[in-house]
């Protein structure tokens, strides 16, 4: 079972996703956070597979978020997931120590394959991203 930690401000989005990923017998969301004080909480006292992780939040922004994540739990997986276009961050997110990144607008198919390849040690990029971060 791959748990994840889903970080995003918008709380609508949240439960989208969550709804979204309650099809998946292998993926369930074991945690939430609104901000970076939650999801660094929370990576703090749980165990988690995955960190679902938005760039764009209030206060500190996703970016800041993965390098304390990195910090503080230097193997967990981190998948950007953003509304901003890959050309913006995805080279930013990779070498920030994110395993992957993938826009917000993509197919639900594909964030399932992007967090299962994540999960399992592998990186996702999407075809947008990967000749950005070669």
């Amino acid at each position: 079972m791959i748990d994840i930690l889903m970080v995003d401000d918008h709380t609508i989005f949240r439960s989208g996703l969550q709804r979204l990923l309650l099809d998946e017998t292998d993926i369930r969301t074991t945690g939430e956070a609104a901000n970076g004080a939650e999801a660094l909480a929370q990576v703090r006292q749980r165990r988690f597979d995955i960190v679902l992780l938005d760039i764009s939040m209030e206060g500190r922004n996703g970016l800041e978020v993965l390098a304390s994540i990195r910090a503080a739990q230097p193997s967990l997986p981190v998948l950007m997931l953003s509304m901003y276009a890959e050309e913006q961050y995805a080279l930013v997110a990779i070498q920030g120590g994110a395993r992957g990144y993938i826009a917000k607008d993509a197919e639900p198919a594909e964030l399932v394959r992007a967090i299962r390849r994540v999960a399992a040690g592998g990186q996702y990029l999407s075809a947008r991203a990967a000749p950005l971060v070669s």
